[in-house]
């Protein structure tokens, strides 16, 4: 639910422009500059290697180091760099990798390909505690994806703390429907915040993507 969600996210318009990008993450032919895609044949790699990690083999996380280091893709290195956090020692180098391309996705909104990197970024950025006060700046951002970013970001933390300003910024966009973007908190409270901001159709497809979100992380505690 995740990638769905960012995937439509990045479809909203941007910046005056219409943003449109295949949500497809990876392509069968071999990148040649740092914004193409990685190949289809590497991201899987990749995928292996994290799930590796993160049943504990340490030999994964050394190969992904170094497949952060050498990897042509940005949007391939950020994602090992956000598979890494808080998965070495010192994450602080892969934590200000993250943080100033996030910094970005709040600050300047530029040419598609380098949006695609910057949201990445931004939403990698809300799966860590240092994140925090990037998610409080970017719900005052004025673009809907920034915001819809944050929201599921801080859902996914569970900081309730933050339903008031989640709100505001709710209020302050309301053609962009960004309630839906609460189904990741699963808490009462975000569902009845939900319930205020959705129409009935929108607050029905709120609590279907609420309960595959719920399932999905289920399913991957269980195969932990």
């Amino acid at each position: 639910m995740r990638t769905v969600l960012l995937a439509a996210l990045l479809a909203l318009p941007v910046a005056g422009e219409e943003l449109v990008l295949d949500s497809w993450p990876c392509d069968v032919e071999a990148p040649e500059t740092r914004l193409d895609r990685p190949t289809c044949v590497e991201y899987d790699f990749d995928n292996v290697l994290i799930k590796s990690m993160h049943d504990g083999d340490s030999s994964a996380r050394e190969l992904l180091k170094q497949r952060h280091d050498t990897t042509l893709t940005s949007y391939e290195r950020i994602r090992i760099a956000g598979a890494l956090l808080r998965h070495v020692d010192d994450d602080g180098a892969y934590w200000k990798e993250i943080s100033m391309l996030a910094e970005n996705a709040i600050m300047a909104r530029k040419s598609a390909l380098l949006v695609r990197c910057f949201d990445q970024a931004l939403d990698l950025a809300g799966d860590d505690p240092r994140g925090r006060e990037l998610m409080v700046r970017a719900l005052e951002s004025d673009d809907a994806t920034v915001v819809g970013i944050a929201i599921a970001a801080i859902g996914r933390r569970n900081d309730e703390s933050l339903l008031p300003l989640i709100e505001k910024a709710i209020e302050r966009l309301p053609e962009e429907h960004l309630g839906f973007a609460l189904y990741t908190f699963h808490s009462p409270a975000a569902e009845a915040l939900a319930k205020r901001v959705l129409s009935a159709e929108e607050f029905e497809d709120f609590k279907q993507a609420r309960d595959e979100d719920l399932h999905d992380r289920d399913s991957r505690k269980t195969a932990q």
